[in-house]
This record gives C-alpha cells, sequence and structure tokens, in this order.
C-alpha cells in the first residue's frame, strides 16, 4: 500500500494521500462487509476493486481479521 502510495506521489504530488484515503475507506466497508468483495476463483481470497485508481485490493478475510495480501493494478491482473 505505501509503496503504491508513493509511486503514485512520484507522478503527482499528493496523488498518495489522496490513493490512502480511498484505501482507508474501502477497508473500513470491507472490515464490516467483507462478503462485499468478490470471490477470487478457488481461492480463499476476495477481491474489492478501486476502478478510480485501477486498482484491486486481494484481501483474505476470516471471521475476526482482515487481512490486506497485496493490490494489484487490473493491467497486471489482465497479464496472467
Amino acid at each position: 500500500m505505501n509503496e503504491t502510495a508513493d509511486w503514485l506521489d512520484g507522478q503527482r504530488l499528493g496523488l498518495g494521500d489522496a490513493f490512502l484515503l480511498d484505501f482507508q475507506k474501502a477497508l473500513q466497508v470491507l472490515a464490516v462487509r467483507p462478503w462485499l468483495a468478490r470471490p477470487n476463483g478457488t481461492s480463499p481470497t476476495r477481491l474489492w476493486s478501486m476502478p478510480k485508481w485501477h486498482k484491486v485490493i486481494v484481501l483474505k478475510a476470516t471471521q475476526r481479521t482482515l487481512h490486506v495480501v497485496t493490490i494489484r493494478d487490473v493491467r497486471q491482473l489482465n497479464e496472467n
């Protein structure tokens, strides 16, 4: 997450902070309703899209925790 924000700040100052704010808002929603993220095939992970940023949050939810596995660029997902 910080790597993404740092990269965005390199593109335009303040962009990383805007991304982190949107990321935190997404996590607030997912912490309460993790099932809103779509299933990721047969993987135990789930996917949450951030279309404004062309990013997908890959997460793993359990009864008590929400673990962000990675943040992927949508173009990376389409290459695989």
